[in-house]
């Protein structure tokens, strides 16, 4: 009898264990997931960056985004004096200590990367010097009046700020449809990154990221 119920613990045990793990199992996925979507859309965001510039009397209205030979995209992403501003994903890597191996992996990731990520890109660019062309339209319709001295600087000034803003909400409503477009090649990118980095690099990267 007790051999029976010292049996029946035995097995009680073993199914408690096995539940137990599997709910590990089954926690680890999602978890993996939901920190796979917090990178990806912090990483679409900052791959999608505009700088509205120009816009006054001496220049015309113009944008800045990033250059699509921008070394911060490319197999050149670990050089050790770039000359260009890095981004958090390069500093978060850069102070993460990579073995020689994932270093390579992680390059040329990144070739894919760029590659993957240029169509959006450029689509991206279309798109705002679209809004571009009408604001400067604008502008030299502003500075005309303002030569002819039928408005004063200050009403032409004006006129240049509520112009910025009547346009914000197109600029901002443009890069999230594109950030969304780049979500899936930015989600195979991150999905080799984790698995390039490991377990422990990759919660490293993740709590940088995060900062």
């Amino acid at each position: 009898m007790k051999t029976h119920f010292k049996s029946a613990l035995v097995m009680m045990g073993m199914v408690a264990m096995t539940i137990s793990c599997q709910e590990k199992e089954d926690e680890n996925p999602v978890k993996i997931a939901a920190q796979i979507d917090e990178v990806v859309t912090i990483l679409a965001d900052e791959f999608l960056p505009l700088e509205i510039q120009g816009g006054d009397e001496n220049q015309a209205f113009g944008f800045r985004v990033l250059e699509e030979n921008n070394e911060g995209f490319n197999a050149k992403v670990f050089t050790e004096k770039p000359d260009h501003p890095k981004t958090s994903l390069q500093n978060c890597i850069g102070s993460i200590e990579l073995t020689d191996a994932q270093s390579k992996e992680i390059r040329e990731i990144f070739i894919g990367l760029f590659e993957c990520r240029l169509e959006t890109f450029q689509a991206f660019r279309e798109d705002i010097l679209e809004i571009i062309k009408s604001m400067e339209a604008h502008r030299l319709e502003m500075l005309t009046k303002l030569l002819k001295e039928e408005i004063s600087r200050d009403e032409f000034k004006n006129s240049m700020l509520e112009l910025r803003e009547r346009y914000k909400s197109a600029f901002e409503e443009i890069k999230a449809k594109h950030a969304e477009n780049l979500k899936p090649c930015l989600r195979g990118f991150v999905e080799n990154l984790r698995e390039t980095l490991g377990e422990e690099d990759w919660e490293k990267l993740i709590s940088c990221l995060k900062k």
